[in-house]
């Protein structure tokens, strides 16, 4: 199974309800399904996990000081635009 399909999975079978007004599954199919919601949701936490250490490995610090400063010169406008633009293809 690719990682696209455990994010699609993930993403569907967090919809099922469980307990809708008086209405409730039985207990071994909620558990089936909170077993494999928890087993998704480790993979996803992983994969944000590398993509958030990906994304500061390629973030340079010149680029955060760009970017929280509010009052950029054009100078300042244009580098950061060069950094962003390079980041963004790097990414």
């Amino acid at each position: 199974m690719t990682l696209n399909d455990v994010l699609t999975k993930q993403n569907v079978i967090t919809k099922i309800i469980l307990k809708d007004g008086d209405k409730e599954l039985p207990k071994e199919l909620k558990v089936k399904i909170m077993r494999i919601r928890m087993a998704y949701n480790k993979i996803k936490k992983q994969f944000d996990a590398d993509a958030q250490e990906f994304a500061n490995q390629i973030i340079t610090d010149e680029l955060r000081e760009l970017s929280e400063k509010a009052d950029r010169t054009p100078e300042e406008d244009a580098r950061f635009n060069e950094l962003n633009n390079k980041t963004n293809s790097e990414y």
